[in-house]
């Protein structure tokens, strides 16, 4: 599919809006990244948790409870992330850190020039995430792989490839749970059963594989814990809202920080937007052979993904804010050329640079930080997308006539001819 590219935006950017300049970007950030790391002495928290999950696996011990001579915090990622993590956790620190950090960076970048979008759309994407990707890096978490995971299950679905669709969705579901929204793709593929075969057998193979460094009744019980773990973290992050100001940065933190309400919301936002995104998709079957509504659905999903879940940290807006990017390169750009530069701009200052040190240390903990500002662009543009999406779904009729009216209007404004007036047939 090809999308103009006639918006201002990205005529400016034209010139290094290439698949060169933008790895070279995203490489680049990735190395100060690193460098932050290497100047603070220390390698962050992060790490340990991650590479622990191998070593805890082997070992058979708990994945799930404190383990302060290791680490702060604890694990809440699935048995199977030990696997995952295994050859970087084998590693010397310094080089495992490295590694992570790349290969994260790097899968990232191949997925997104999967897009069905044209080339220089693809790197506006890598562009405008670049501030995010960092942030991701400096705090070595696995978002971008979710994100990958995300953007690949839409990229093979829409392909029919979905054994390496189901198997993306698997992994990011056996992991940090995020990917399981992928699963809102498989409208997109002609192979529906066959996707719902992979997906079981995937699951199966993604549940046993850790068995085989550890053992069965281990690794069920493992299961049984990290799901009582995430129900314990989503409890401890809805009644710590409003003191704790690095989670729950989503639409339930931000609405609670901003009125003061009770953390009782959390429950009624959530079906809500469960609510929306259901009628949304309603548009979406509508439509589901449109490149652009299916793109507009991908975008749906990322930034749902991230703005109502409880424990969305700064971090994990890599993935939010990738959804904007294509959200802009594939829709926004041509149908709201003017609100979309300004939305997008309100992303790039309040979600990305505001929490980060180009900013104050005071506007940054005690306004944006406090008040969960950071979900603010994001909510809006999420907004502004199933809003479009819903006229799909419930308002066909009136688009046709507003369809007919402008070609109508589009036909009077045109200057008389001999032609338009047919005379002498």
């Amino acid at each position: 599919m090809k999308i103009p590219n006639s918006h201002q935006v990205m005529k400016w950017l034209n010139p290094v809006l290439t698949r060169r300049y933008m790895l070279a970007l995203w490489i680049g950030m990735g190395a100060i990244a690193l460098l932050s790391e290497w100047w603070s002495h220390h390698i962050n928290n992060n790490y340990f948790v991650f590479t622990h999950v191998y070593f805890h696996l082997i070992h058979k011990q708990p994945l799930y409870i404190p383990y302060p001579h290791e680490y702060a915090d604890i694990n809440l990622y699935g048995p199977l992330f030990g696997l995952l993590i295994a050859p970087f956790a084998l590693l010397p620190d310094v080089a495992g850190v490295a590694c992570w950090v790349m290969i994260n960076i790097l899968f990232l970048f191949i997925i997104i020039q999967q897009l069905p979008v044209n080339e220089r759309s693809k790197q506006f994407v890598i562009l405008f995430s670049a501030m995010e990707l960092l942030m991701n890096a400096q705090w070595l978490q696995l978002n971008a792989f979710i994100a990958a995971c995300l953007v690949g299950s839409f990229v093979y679905f829409k392909k029919d490839k979905v054994v390496l669709a189901s198997l993306l969705i698997v992994m990011g579901s056996f992991t940090k749970l995020y990917g399981i929204t992928g699963l809102a793709f498989m409208g997109f593929t002609k192979k529906p059963f066959k996707a719902v075969l992979w997906l079981i057998i995937w699951s199966l193979i993604a549940f046993c594989l850790p068995m085989l460094i550890s053992s069965p009744a281990y690794i069920v019980h493992s299961y049984q814990e990290w799901f009582q773990t995430l129900v314990m973290k989503n409890s401890k992050n809805v009644h710590d809202a409003m003191n704790n100001f690095y989670q729950d940065i989503s639409a339930m933190g931000l609405i609670k920080r901003i009125s003061g309400l009770s953390q009782d919301i959390d429950i009624w936002v959530i079906v809500s937007g469960l609510i929306i995104m259901a009628i949304s998709f309603v548009g979406v079957l509508k439509r589901r052979s449109k490149p652009d509504i299916q793109l507009l659905w991908l975008s749906a999903i990322m930034l749902f993904t991230v703005l109502f879940s409880t424990g969305a940290e700064s971090p994990t807006y890599i993935i939010a804010v990738v959804g904007v990017a294509i959200w802009f390169v594939s829709y926004a750009q041509e149908k709201y050329p003017r609100l979309s530069v300004v939305l997008m701009a309100l992303v790039l200052l309040l979600t990305s640079i505001a929490s980060t040190d180009l900013v104050t240390p005071w506007v940054r903990i005690h306004v944006v930080r406090r008040y969960a500002l950071k979900a603010l662009p994001c909510l809006i543009v999420w907004g502004v997308i199933v809003f479009d999406l819903m006229k799909y779904a419930w308002m066909p009729a009136l688009h046709m006539h507003m369809n007919d009216t402008d070609k109508r209007r589009s036909i009077q404004q045109k200057p008389y001819s001999m032609k338009n007036l047919n005379i002498g047939r």
